[in-house]
């Protein structure tokens, strides 16, 4: 943590009397605490203030505090005095249960000076790894002192089979199972055909990698005499998980599915994420599914979005894809066909893309092996033309779906990413200049293709981290303006 103390200098008994008038009222800060025993409130101006190891005891990291300013022991330093809890929030913490006097306490994994009794325990084995809630409230301020929790999940072992995955859930307080209320609105789905148009003739395909079991998007594409027609469905989960509905409020509070070696924990239940959600091949699912008709040029004449019911003639992998593509795989000849519009398709819009300028680091990506003994190792895999090809059907898609949401709904949640700032594209002109290159007053991702483009040797590496470090990170909000990595 980058810690900030108050040192007085020059001037110290001045500026110390200025200083202290200026926080006559009390401040209010959030703490954090070091391991070695003290810790630091963070104000809401960013500013931070020490805090001494007797108070760490009284104070929960988390917690948010007022308090004053005392001298410290260092001559003209500041540090926290007389902090309040003004507002503690819901945690969860991970440790060893130990018994202290007749009361079961929490050795803590993480720096935590307070003692945390854990109550209500009927039976428990010491030394054993568990977590535990602590619950939050607001009040006016109270002291702080010994915190009371309760027993959520007992982890056992660290050195068991899986521990580490539990773990990880536990620590980022991730459900691990689903409450049976929302599991009882996952019974008797069905796949209604009435209100919904009749695609389960076209030989949509679903293209992941080998590892997926939840398919949620498949494509299918036809030659048009002057152009293509794409077709991208999506599964239609909105169907099922209804507005304000048990199931929408805990897919909101998980807000994701996390994936952990030999483990996935979904977002919605495995009758919804991998079964009627998931676009598996022989089954009728809902889709929403945008049609694209695209000029020989690549370019949109006509969009139409419209709820369906699909039929996936074929679960592919980007490895079967590629291996298709140089005659290495066989498909059915009404898939094949569609492959072929898809990969021209492909080729069009990367034509477009490095015109834009595009930035090929292809890095190789990490991925598990798992052994017979139920171990695994971390492995690498590399990105093929496969994988490019579905992430420009899905770019597209997106970009016209974004497209619409403007015309007609006015408003909503765009993703875009601005250009690199003027003190950061500066850094990469003298970088590159340094290099005898010259970069345009103005960023491009054009001119960044050729920077890269025109190192060689190790320049290369040097040249693709410059260009990573002067990126700014997309955002989303509800302004439409550009994306500038994708040169839209």
């Amino acid at each position: 943590m980058n810690c900030q103390v108050i040192y007085l200098e020059q001037n110290p008994k001045t500026q110390k009397e200025k200083y202290m008038k200026d926080t006559s009222t009390k401040l209010e800060g959030v703490v954090s605490a070091h391991p070695k025993g003290f810790g630091f409130v963070t104000c809401d101006d960013a500013s931070e203030h020490f805090v001494s190891p007797p108070l760490m005891r009284e104070l929960l990291p988390g917690d948010r505090i007022s308090f004053t300013l005392e001298e410290g022991k260092k001559p003209g330093a500041l540090q926290v005095a007389g902090p309040l809890v003004v507002r503690r929030k819901d945690s969860v913490w991970q440790g060893v249960l130990r018994q202290d006097q007749g009361t079961w306490v929490l050795d803590n994994d993480e720096a935590c000076f307070v003692r945390i009794e854990v109550r209500d325990l009927q039976f428990a084995a010491e030394g054993t790894v568990v977590s535990v809630r602590v619950r939050g409230f607001t009040s006016a301020g109270t002291r702080g002192g010994k915190v009371q929790a309760t027993l959520e999940r007992v982890l056992g072992e660290r050195g068991r089979s899986g521990f580490d995955g539990d773990y990880a859930l536990a620590r980022y307080d991730f459900e691990p199972y689903f409450h049976a209320s929302a599991l009882a609105q996952c019974k008797d789905l069905t796949v209604p055909m009435q209100g919904r148009e009749d695609l389960t003739a076209v030989p949509f395909v679903t293209i992941d990698g080998e590892m997926t079991r939840d398919f949620d998007d498949a494509l299918w594409a036809k030659n048009l005499a002057d152009g293509w027609l794409v077709s991208v469905a999506i599964a239609d989960v909105s169907h099922y998980v209804r507005e304000g509905s048990v199931l929408d409020k805990v897919a909101a509070r998980r807000s994701t599915s996390v994936y952990l070696p030999g483990k996935t924990v979904p977002m919605l239940p495995e009758a919804l994420s991998n079964g009627v959600c998931s676009l598996v091949p022989g089954e009728n699912r809902l889709a929403v599914v945008l049609d694209i008709e695209l000029d020989v040029d690549g370019k949109v004449r006509k969009t139409h979005f419209r709820r369906a019911v699909i039929r996936s003639a074929q679960r592919m992998t980007y490895t079967e894809t590629f291996a298709w593509k140089h005659g290495q795989f066989e498909v059915a000849p009404r898939i094949e066909q569609s492959l072929q519009a898809l990969w021209q398709v492909y080729e069009v819009m990367a034509r477009l893309r490095r015109e834009r300028g595009q930035l090929e680091f292809d890095d190789r990506e990490p991925k598990l092996d798992f052994n017979t003994d139920g171990t695994f190792k971390l492995g690498w895999s590399q990105r093929n033309d496969a994988h490019k090809l579905v992430e420009e059907m899905m770019l597209l898609a997106n970009q016209c779906a974004a497209q619409r949401l403007r015309s007609v709904a006015g408003s909503a949640f765009f993703r875009h990413q601005p250009a690199p700032d003027v003190e950061d594209w500066s850094r990469l002109q003298v970088w590159a200049q340094g290099r005898g290159i010259t970069l345009p007053e103005q960023p491009s991702m054009k001119a960044l293709s050729q920077l890269i483009e025109s190192t060689q040797g190790d320049d290369v590496l040097k040249a693709e981290l410059q260009v990573r470090n002067g990126m700014q990170p997309a955002i989303y909000d509800e302004s439409l303006t550009s994306h500038f990595s994708l040169g839209y």
